[in-house]
């Protein structure tokens, strides 16, 4: 059986980031958890709060202007080893799911 598997990377700037990570994660989490039915203790994001000078966006964007990256993927199948695994990634075409979502 194949598991879904994501990872989520939300960039912003630093005040932002620092003010809203908490609730940006919860409302994230719920969202990944409620459309995809994925377990809720299997969370993984990444934080990257940036300075001013690190994150340049069109000027009509404010300090709260922030992007959200989703990425999902196949997970293992169980039962099957690295190797196996391994083998079969060789073989397929890289594949890539991207979401960025403009939050103001």
């Amino acid at each position: 059986m194949q598991h879904l598997r994501w990872k989520c990377t939300i960039y912003g700037h630093q005040r932002s980031i620092e003010q809203r990570r908490a609730s940006l994660s919860n409302a994230i989490h719920a969202a990944i958890v409620s459309t995809l039915d994925y377990p809720p203790e299997k969370k993984f994001q990444r934080f990257i709060p940036l300075a001013d000078a690190d994150f340049i966006h069109p000027e009509d964007r404010g300090e709260d202007y922030t992007i959200i990256e989703i990425s999902m993927f196949e997970g293992r199948t169980e039962g099957r080893n690295a190797t196996s695994s391994l083998t079969s990634l060789r073989a397929s075409k890289p594949r890539r799911a991207l979401t960025h979502t403009a939050l103001k």
